[in-house]
């Protein structure tokens, strides 16, 4: 029993032909000629973004992030959020809305970006929004994903997340691909 026993005679003709056929595959197994294999990245159409919701966050002030945390009232809260996101980060000094965008298919960090400066340079909201939505407006996140695009430190990206029990202040990897269940909050203009 060989190693590429479970390739089928056809597939190997294809993969032959898609070499360059027969004269080229002799070339590459002399050393004359090399095969470089790469990832092909897939074509996705177009992001196709949609507003849920709008909120309207109220001025608030916290002492820190440690406080803006007590204010949230979460059952649980990732332990590096508070080493991540800094203090001058917590305050709204005026009243903001913020909109809500869900989206047609799962994305990427970078697909929303795309999407956001496509659509008029949108303005993705920050740490002190993600606060302000989970101390004005804590059953928005049992419904869905709340993603602050604008919170990126050290390659994580806050997040807010629940379920009917429970609400958590989370983080996430920039690189992390979101669902189409989650929306994202961007400064309504």
């Amino acid at each position: 029993m060989g190693k590429y026993d479970d390739l089928t005679r056809e597939e190997t003709k294809a993969l032959l032909n898609k070499i360059g056929g027969t004269e080229v595959t002799r070339k590459v197994l002399r050393g004359k000629k090399k095969i470089i294999v790469q990832d092909i990245a897939r074509q996705q159409p177009p992001l196709v973004g949609t507003i849920v919701k709008t909120l309207t966050l109220k001025p608030f002030r916290a002492k820190s992030v440690a406080d803006a945390i007590r204010q949230g009232r979460y059952n649980y809260v990732h332990f590096g959020i508070v080493r991540l996101f800094t203090s001058n980060e917590v305050n709204i000094t005026t009243e903001v809305k913020v909109d809500l965008v869900g989206f047609d298919r799962d994305w990427s960090n970078e697909d929303v970006s795309v999407w956001a400066k496509a659509n008029g340079g949108k303005k993705p909201i920050l740490p002190k929004h993600i606060y302000a939505i989970g101390i004005q407006h804590p059953e928005e996140q049992r419904h869905a994903r709340i993603v602050g695009h604008g919170s990126v430190r050290a390659d994580n990206i806050m997040c807010l997340r629940g379920d009917s029990g429970w609400r958590i202040l989370d983080r996430y990897p920039v690189s992390y691909d979101w669902g189409r269940d989650c929306l994202v909050g961007f400064l309504h203009e």
